[in-house]
């Protein structure tokens, strides 16, 4: 068991009265190919069979983590026992913030602002994305509440209104009685109660509501790959209307939703995410001929939730390419502290190539995702050194892949 997120429109779990918070279920353009390449050149599609291993496509990967400044899913907020059935959206944080910092990401927080949450978060995703480049990928991670408005359009909100009618009664009589003592002149005499009070109900103060557009239109126009995280309920409602498609699709997008844009979510996305990536760290340490895609991150979750589950009763994430729309295209998610790592160790390859690898099958992928194969081009060249090779994007050193 766990705490259920709800939608605004959910109703499918009501607050207990004794705790007032409600339960969550458990836990520039394609290079063309010169004579000496095309010569040996195979093609596209056999050298994708032939990739075995990926280098770092990303130098930078920058995070930003949104929640709102007041929400009803802090640890606080739930008193009723067993507190073992309880996971905190701050707790949930932490753990996040941690496992991104041990990938060498750069991760920062906002707490959207409940009084301006459109104009706020506009300025601070703008200013997010001045980081974009061509060998950076941005990260967005959102959690906390969603849900469809009347449109269908997915909408994230700060908390819940508490829906135990006794309950609500108890509250409304309470705090008539506060302005009634207060007007009659018991203002300032007991401003420990009246605080306490204020607190205790505080789950009654406007709930404030943030559109997924908000988010969508500043990164799916920003020059750099990015991945959205919504961990919320209805999170699969991220649709991309026509009218919001940029005109050039150079820049990948990739979308990672906690469930199906009609259900609700349980603590385990943010949980099971990092698990999976702590997990491939580990397997991947002293040998760094893998890095995890989004695809293959999202197949891991998958694959670790039904286990949990038994196949029942916990929401399955969704993968989406947002664009381009065609064709499929690779995001790789670099462990760069590993990378750095070994960057600095004993016999490393140089980037000037010190070591000689004649035989050594060599893929440059171009800003478009397509591969061009560089058979021929290294094994013609006798006498010669060779580096790694060099992946670009619209001029700028990406990293290399080998076949």
């Amino acid at each position: 068991m766990g705490l259920q997120r709800l939608g605004l429109a959910s109703i499918s779990a009501l607050p207990d009265p004794s705790t007032n918070r409600p339960r969550r279920k458990p836990a520039g353009a394609a290079r063309k190919r010169s004579e000496s390449s095309s010569r040996g050149a195979e093609t596209d599609d056999n050298v994708r069979k032939r990739l075995l291993t990926v280098g770092p496509q990303y130098k930078e990967v920058h995070c930003l983590i949104l929640t709102w400044s007041f929400h009803d899913l802090r640890a606080e907020d739930y008193t009723a026992p067993p507190a073992a059935d309880y996971v905190s959206l701050e707790d949930e944080s932490k753990r996040l913030i941690s496992t991104l910092k041990n990938y060498g990401w750069q991760v920062s927080e906002y707490h959207i602002d409940m009084n301006r949450p459109i104009e706020s978060t506009t300025a601070r995703l703008n200013k997010f994305c001045q980081l974009a480049a061509d060998d950076v990928l941005l990260v967005v991670y959102y959690h906390g509440h969603g849900s469809l408005n009347e449109d269908n359009e997915l909408v994230f909100s700060s908390h819940d209104h508490p829906e135990n009618s006794e309950w609500a009664k108890k509250a409304a009589a309470d705090l008539y009685s506060e302005l009634l003592s207060r007007q009659n002149g018991g203002h300032g005499q007991n401003k420990a109660g009246f605080e306490a009070l204020m607190k205790k109900y505080e789950r009654y103060r406007p709930i404030s509501h943030l559109p997924w557009s908000t988010l969508r239109q500043p990164l799916l126009a920003c020059p750099s790959d990015v991945l959205f995280i919504l961990d919320c309920c209805a999170a699969g409602g991220a649709n991309l209307p026509s009218s919001s498609i940029p005109q050039s699709n150079t820049y990948t997008k990739h979308l990672f939703a906690a469930c199906g844009f009609e259900s609700s979510t349980s603590d385990d996305m943010t949980e099971t995410l990092c698990l999976v990536l702590d997990e491939n760290a580990a397997a991947a340490a002293g040998n760094n001929e893998t890095v995890l895609t989004t695809k293959r991150l999202h197949q891991l979750m998958e694959e670790r939730l039904q286990k949990k589950s038994n196949g029942v009763g916990t929401s399955q994430p969704i993968f989406k390419q947002l664009l381009p729309l065609d064709p499929e295209r690779k995001i790789h998610l670099p462990n760069l502290t590993m990378m750095n790592h070994s960057k600095g160790g004993r016999g490393r390859r140089s980037r000037r190539g010190s070591q000689s690898h004649a035989s050594m099958n060599m893929v440059a992928v171009n800003r478009r995702g397509s591969e061009e194969s560089m058979n021929g081009i290294m094994g013609g060249m006798h006498g010669m050194n060779h580096g790694m090779g060099m992946v670009r994007r619209e001029g700028s050193v990406r990293g290399f892949v080998l076949a």
